[in-house]
């Protein structure tokens, strides 16, 4: 059986248009921002998620935190061995 240790989920979405996100997730469904933190070109491009720097902001609602991440580039093309 799975073992969870906490009882709420979080969640990431990456978008390209982060205040259109920001307006449905904040203004319409009500969550708050409670972080935003930024990921410097070199960490993103060795994880392999995108070309330059991304912004992760940190949404809350009850228990649930959503972590959409602003992406300023398309991702990189995926490596095939």
């Amino acid at each position: 059986m799975l073992d969870i240790a906490q009882s709420s989920v979080d969640i990431g979405i990456a978008t390209w248009n982060i205040k259109a996100m920001e307006a449905f997730y904040m203004d319409v469904l009500g969550f708050e921002e409670v972080d935003v933190l930024e990921h410097p070109a070199q960490f993103v491009q060795r994880a392999g998620f995108a070309r330059n720097k991304l912004r992760r902001h940190a949404l809350r609602f009850g228990d649930m935190l959503l972590k959409l991440l602003n992406i300023e580039s398309p991702p990189l093309p995926l490596k095939r061995h």
